[in-house]
């Protein structure tokens, strides 16, 4: 009995021991130091919580838009790199270093004729808007548009040799035109107007507004057979940006 009683002493020794020594394991794994790692990015800060001798590569990399990340600093002048094994074991102040990335801007005629051509430049860098060398009958180029829906009345089209910024990852920008003015002339040659002969009239209307058609009195009739009563306009096709109506 003794013998048996004893083994069970060694036994429960044995066990609290063990459980100690897990309990020991996990207080560690538990309290494992940190070590806070602050940044800016565009003026604002992040703070990241590290494990105390973790390494630059624990650091997951920032990103800022149209922008590629170079690498981590320990000075705002960027002149001190760190590489990716260098150890973190106190809080620290690191700088990202960003370098801006190159992209296209296309240009595309919009119902125009010509090839769609491109000019490069760097993300937030200055570029001038080229002159536009698309072609289109009867149209007026007025600027550059961010769609091609763009109207030509819009105030944010860009002109050309004028100056502007890089804000976006890519660019595509739009021939907008504006038709001609319309020239319309009214023929009063074979019609009487009250009574009276009347002299052919011209109106210009700008283009893409409204126009209401004229009487030019109250009374039109037919020059040589007042049995013909006046039924409206009739416009002689072909024409293009100019035109005659007839009576």
């Amino acid at each position: 009995m003794a013998t048996g009683s004893k083994g069970k002493k060694v036994f429960l020794a044995f066990f609290i021991i063990l459980m100690v020594a897990a309990i020991g394991v996990a207080a560690v794994f538990l309290l494992q130091p940190k070590v806070q790692v602050s940044y800016y990015v565009n003026g604002v800060e992040f703070k990241v919580d590290v494990d105390k001798d973790a390494t630059v590569a624990d650091i997951p990399a920032p990103t800022l838009k149209g922008y590629e990340f170079k690498g981590w600093y320990v000075d705002p002048t960027y002149t001190s790199e760190v590489k990716d094994d260098f150890k973190i074991n106190e809080d620290i102040t690191m700088y990202p270093k960003f370098e801006p990335k190159k992209y296209e801007i296309k240009f595309y005629s919009n119902n125009g004729f010509g090839e769609t051509y491109a000019i490069t430049t760097f993300f937030n860098s200055k570029f001038v808007a080229p002159q536009c060398t698309f072609q289109n009958t009867n149209y007026e180029f007025v600027g550059w548009g961010y769609s091609q829906d763009a109207h030509y009345t819009d105030t944010n089209l860009l002109k050309p040799n004028f100056e502007y910024t890089l804000t976006e990852e890519g660019l595509k920008l739009y021939a907008i035109w504006k038709g001609e003015d319309q020239t319309i002339t009214f023929n009063f040659s074979n019609a009487l107007v009250d009574g009276k002969e009347f002299e052919n009239q011209t109106v210009i209307v700008p283009y893409g507004e409204d126009y209401e058609l004229p009487m030019f009195g109250e009374v039109i009739t037919h020059k040589t057979d007042p049995a013909v009563k006046f039924a409206g306009y009739l416009i002689r096709i072909p024409f293009t940006s100019k035109f005659e109506v007839f009576n």
